[in-house]
């Protein structure tokens, strides 16, 4: 039986879409992982900025706190002379 020429082309150009369309996903898999990546990163950065300004504000309020306490030792030390 001989093939016809259409059947053939038909058939390459069958394995050559499939081929295209395998690396086009592929393709999208690895990038979809690299931006999950990223975002575990970027998540992991927020929560590090967020404790990291809960710290300074607690370390405001203790120099407040510092500051109103040498205030208080010093009224007592003029009111104490």
């Amino acid at each position: 039986m001989k093939m016809d020429i259409n059947i053939i082309i038909s058939i390459f150009s069958l394995v050559i879409t499939l081929s295209a369309l395998f690396g086009v996903f592929y393709k999208m898999k690895y990038q979809i992982e690299e931006l999950t990546e990223e975002q575990k990163k970027y998540n992991h950065l927020q929560e590090r900025v967020a404790k990291a300004q809960l710290a300074i504000t607690e370390l405001d309020v203790n120099q407040q706190n510092i500051k109103q306490d040498i205030e208080e030792i010093k009224t007592e030390l003029k009111n104490g002379k």
